[in-house]
């Protein structure tokens, strides 16, 4: 992976196992790609029916976040 730090300097990594996929992760975050995007056919029915059972059991939900000047957190 090539890209710069917040100094402007050039980094040259090279990543593997899981730190590679963590990578691969937030690299899709702002390319706009969602992890379905990797998914057989199979694996996103299956993932779909476990969210809506899960939020039909009232499971995953998350509070409202707490805003103040100069934060953000989740409760």
């Amino acid at each position: 992976m090539k890209g710069y730090d917040l100094d402007g300097n050039e980094l040259d990594l090279e990543l593997d196992d899981f730190a590679s996929r963590v990578f691969q992760h937030e690299i899709d975050h702002l390319e706009g790609i969602l992890m379905e995007k990797y998914l057989t056919a199979e694996q996103l029915a299956e993932a779909r029916s476990t969210l809506r059972e899960l939020r039909a059991r009232g499971v995953g939900q998350l509070p409202e976040p707490e805003v103040g000047v100069g934060r953000l957190r989740i409760l």
